[in-house]
C-alpha cells in the first residue's frame, strides 16, 4: 500500500550491497587478526627456538669446561683417605689432546664418582668428544679401555652442532706481559691455566637460527707440562 503523496514504504533490513559491505569489512577484519596472532605465533615459535639454541650451547660448553677443569686431576677421596692414581697420564704432550680431525677433545682425570663400580683403576676416566657432520659424540670410559676417536666411540651428547673451538691460556706471558693463548696446549711449554670453549649451533627447528655460546674455565692441574703425570 502506498502512501498518499509519497514513495513506497521500504522494507527493514539490509540491502544486498549493504551485507556485501559489511561481509567485506568483516573480512579484512579476520585477515588483520589472523595475520597478527600467526605473527605472534611465529615470534613465540622463534623465541621458543632460540631459547632451546641456547640451553643446547651452553650444556656443551659447560660440560667440556667441566672435563677441562678437571683434566689432570689424579687425588680422589676414598674411605676418608686421599689416594693418587698413577693412571693418568699425558695424552699427546698433555692431560688433554687435540690431536687429529676425528678427534675434538680428550681429557684425561681420576673421578671419585666411579669407585662406586669398581676399584680404585676404574677412578681414571678417558673422556673424549667428537664432532661429526653435526653431531658431538662424548664417550667416557676408563683409562685403560680408552678410546678409539671415532664417531662409533661414545654415545649422541648433542646435535645441530656446527662447530666448537678451544683455545689455551699459556702460563707464561708474552713480551708485552700478556698471556699467550695457542690452540694446541702442547705448545703451552710451562703448562696451561685456562681454557675458553666456543660452540656455535644451528637450531633444529624451522627458524634455522645460529648462535655461539663461549665459557672460559681456570685448569688447575696442569700448570706443569704434562699436567697429570
Amino acid at each position: 500500500m502506498m502512501r498518499r503523496g509519497g514513495s513506497p514504504r521500504r522494507t527493514a533490513g539490509l540491502t544486498l550491497v549493504e551485507l556485501l559491505v559489511v561481509i567485506g569489512i568483516m573480512a579484512v577484519v579476520m585477515t588483520v587478526v589472523g595475520s597478527f596472532f600467526a605473527s605472534q605465533a611465529r615470534v613465540s615459535t622463534e623465541l621458543q627456538e632460540e631459547g632451546e639454541l641456547q640451553l643446547r650451547l651452553r650444556s656443551v660448553a659447560e660440560a667440556m669446561t667441566q672435563d677441562l677443569t678437571l683434566a689432570g686431576a689424579r687425588a680422589i677421596a676414598s674411605n676418608g683417605t686421599v689416594q693418587y692414581v698413577p693412571e693418568v697420564d699425558t695424552v699427546c704432550g698433555s692431560a688433554y689432546v687435540q690431536c687429529s680431525d676425528t678427534t675434538l677433545l680428550t681429557t684425561v682425570y681420576a673421578s671419585s664418582l666411579r669407585l662406586t663400580y669398581g676399584s680404585i683403576d676404574d677412578a681414571c676416566r678417558w673422556v673424549t668428544y667428537v664432532l661429526s657432520d653435526g653431531t658431538l659424540y662424548r664417550g667416557d670410559t676408563a683409562c685403560a679401555d680408552g678410546g678409539d676417536g671415532t664417531t662409533s666411540f661414545g654415545s649422541t651428547f648433542a646435535t645441530g652442532i656446527d662447530a666448537i673451538d678451544v683455545s689455551f691460556t699459556c702460563t707464561e706471558s708474552d713480551a708485552s706481559g700478556g698471556p699467550v693463548t695457542k690452540v694446541d696446549p702442547a705448545l703451552c711449554s710451562e703448562g696451561v691455566r685456562a681454557a675458553t670453549v666456543t660452540v656455535t649451533g644451528t637450531s633444529l627447528g624451522r627458524s634455522g637460527a645460529s648462535d655461539t655460546v663461549s665459557l672460559s674455565v681456570s685448569m688447575p692441574n696442569t700448570r706443569t707440562v704434562g699436567g697429570g703425570s
